[in-house]
């Protein structure tokens, strides 16, 4: 690829960035469209988006408009908030699927430096409602091992309810997530792997895309009207946690964000992507369902000496080759005959020995079984044979 990648937010997109842009989110694309089609099939999936996000503990007052009284000074309307508390945050890491009510279930993770906890806010994590979790022991910073123990709690969640379900991981390129651990433990997990190229989750990623802002939003409002009802205008020293297992619960946990990832193209259907993106190619995209070669992942991951396509690809290849080799179910046809029970007939020579037999029980006088009397008539079927 080439032109080099430059912030949305600079307003200016030219030829050379569009082209590279383009070239890395259809890579992406393409790698869906290939689990889609020739991986997953028919089976039940669940796409998952997952990210991490700082949840500040009281964030800055925006700019605006107050009312000012005759006779104040300008340096007393300001927000009550320290510098200290404005950089102090936990790491949360979000998670959206493509299914409504496993949403409602799917674990939301606070990360926090634990050293500089309170007692007091300690107690107020561990006592959050589910399926929001405080994940204790960390420095409230993500790394390889921590995310690795992500994965296997969401797995077991998602397993949980959706025990047949293929579970499709779909994450950013950090550093801390491309580690070959990091994949070696979501090939022993039978998790499938979908990366978002570097530089483009602002366009391709649904918790940047939809969530985020609609999270820091909810998140500032509940902030500044706990401010607003404090008389000192301060925010209690736990009351951060509440504040923000409210607005976790209200953005992550109680809406259906199935919209985000389908309009992003992260479904098991073919479903019409989101006009922003279609937008942003120009024209018609011509999507190969093949898996991505060595080459193409460096780009995608925009490390030209990181070969991680392997360990990527390893279980959703596993998987592949089980359908194809899987050997097709011959049909055999069953014939039901009409089976009759028969009399049994009795041999002649057991006829002409029970003459024989009597005798010589009368002349032993032992008890044993009973005899039919060779006297009586002998009872016949139709065919000569005795019943």
């Amino acid at each position: 690829m080439w032109g080099r990648k430059l912030s949305p937010s600079c307003g200016v997109k030219n030829w050379f960035q569009s082209m590279s842009w383009s070239g890395e989110a259809r890579l992406m694309l393409q790698w869906a469209e290939w689990l889609r089609k020739c991986v997953l099939g028919d089976r039940e999936t669940v796409f998952v988006n997952l990210d991490e996000t700082p949840m500040a503990k009281q964030m800055p007052a925006r700019c605006g408009y107050v009312c000012k009284v005759n006779g104040t000074l300008d340096g007393e309307w300001h927000a009550r908030i320290t510098t200290r508390d404005t950089r102090s945050h936990a790491t949360l890491m979000a998670a959206v699927c493509d299914d409504a009510l496993l949403q409602r279930h799917l674990p939301q993770l606070l990360l926090t430096k634990d050293k500089t906890l309170t007692r007091a806010e300690k107690t107020a994590l561990a006592h959050l409602a589910l399926p929001i979790r405080w994940l204790s022991g960390s420095t409230g910073w993500m790394t390889s091992s921590i995310l690795k123990q992500i994965f296997t709690i969401y797995r077991r969640e998602i397993r949980a309810l959706r025990p047949n379900a293929e579970i499709v991981m779909v994450f950013d390129v950090a550093s801390q997530h491309v580690t070959r651990e990091v994949f070696m433990h979501l090939n022993r997990l039978n998790l499938h792997t979908l990366l978002i190229p570097a530089g483009m989750t602002w366009l391709l990623q649904p918790l940047d895309t939809h969530v985020f802002s609609t999270l820091k939003r909810s998140l500032h409002d509940r902030q500044t009207r706990g401010r607003a009802l404090s008389p000192l205008g301060i925010l209690p020293s736990c009351s951060w946690i509440q504040i923000a297992g409210a607005a976790i619960k209200e953005v992550l946990v109680d809406r259906d964000w199935t919209h985000s990832l389908r309009g992003n193209g992260l479904h098991a259907q073919i479903v019409p992507l989101r006009p922003t993106l279609v937008n942003f190619f120009r024209e018609v995209i011509p999507l190969l369902a093949n898996p991505l070669t060595s080459a193409q992942m460096k780009d995608l991951l925009n490390r030209p000496t990181m070969d991680r396509r392997d360990a990527c690809l390893r279980y959703s290849m596993r998987v592949l080759e089980a359908h194809a080799a899987a050997p097709v179910p011959r049909v055999v046809p069953v014939v039901l005959r009409r089976l009759m029970r028969l009399p049994r007939r009795m041999p002649a020579e057991a006829v002409r020995a029970v003459p024989a037999m009597a005798a010589a029980a009368d002349a032993s006088g032992s008890d044993g079984p009973a005899l039919p009397d060779p006297g009586a008539a002998v009872r016949r079927t139709r065919s000569g044979g005795l019943y």
